[in-house]
């Protein structure tokens, strides 16, 4: 199959690291921007079928390695910190102003990439997206680690931010190994994503966007409960649909078709014509 071209650009974050960002644009006029957060142990690369549906509705896709993954991490899993995930967001966020301008942009966040984007919006506010797209968010791993191995892990990830542990044989069975994904995770970075995950579902009602959550009742990666209780706590603005499929990555599963055109649906109304920034 081919794909769209990438166009790759790198861009300094604010402490000075080069973070990579990947853009697929269909040909023609873009009605709008598809800003997507990563899941855990993926990339760029990953994202080439999904940006084909957004250029045939008219959208770019924008995609950055977040760090401790995709093709060029050096050290795999690890962060100097969680807040520089939310910090890489508004950043790019940035550059699409410059690559785009007064287009509208939504907001998509995958798994890991869920958490970011929730609290991305709930630390520098909603005034940068028109719009918000959460799947399989990850607000905590489907298996909690019993406290005879969380307060171990959280012993270590305070001493250090470079210690890692493998998450195990993937449960997702869209792994590939193509040297770009991976199963690494310093001590603290999961300590700071689960603590993450708590803040989100606390403060899930200071959400605002329209909002299209999906998720399945038989995800084998994270916590069906939290999910649940996330949206126990929200408002009308966010529009549920919920699957029985097994898995977590959805947009890579039996049920991708019926998602996508959920997801279609939701980036015609009329919102994502209004401008922003």
């Amino acid at each position: 199959m081919t794909y769209l071209p990438v166009i790759f650009d790198f861009t300094k974050a604010t402490d000075g690291v080069d973070i990579r960002i990947g853009r697929m644009q269909p040909d023609g006029d873009i009605k709008g921007v598809i800003q997507m957060a990563h899941g855990f142990g993926e990339g760029i690369e990953h994202y080439d079928a999904l940006s084909e549906f957004f250029a045939e509705r008219g959208f770019a896709l924008v995609v950055h390695d977040q760090r401790g993954f995709g093709k060029l991490a050096k050290r795999k899993g690890v962060t100097p910190g969680y807040k520089y995930f939310l910090s890489d967001i508004k950043m790019v966020r940035n550059k699409i102003s410059e690559w785009y301008p007064n287009k509208p942009v939504i907001l998509y966040g995958f798994s890991m990439g869920g958490n970011i984007a929730i609290n991305y919006l709930l630390k520098y506010g909603e005034s940068d997206y028109v719009k918000l797209i959460i799947e399989s968010p990850w607000f905590n791993i489907r298996k909690p680690l019993p406290k005879r191995k969380s307060i171990p892990v959280r012993i270590i990830s305070f001493f250090s931010r470079t210690a890692t542990t493998s998450t195990g044989p993937y449960t997702n069975s869209t792994r590939k190994d193509d040297g770009i994904h991976h199963n690494r995770i310093s001590f603290r970075l999961l300590t700071e994503i689960n603590n993450a995950g708590k803040y989100a579902v606390k403060n899930a009602d200071k959400i605002n966007l329209p909002t299209l959550f999906l998720y399945s009742t038989k995800d084998n990666v994270v916590s069906l409960t939290q999910i649940l209780k996330y949206l126990d706590a929200v408002d009308d603005n966010v529009k549920s649909v919920e699957y029985h499929e097994e898995g977590h990555s959805l947009f890579r599963s039996a049920v991708s078709e019926q998602m996508l055109n959920e997801i279609a649906g939701f980036i015609k109304e009329d919102k994502t014509q209004s401008i922003v920034k």
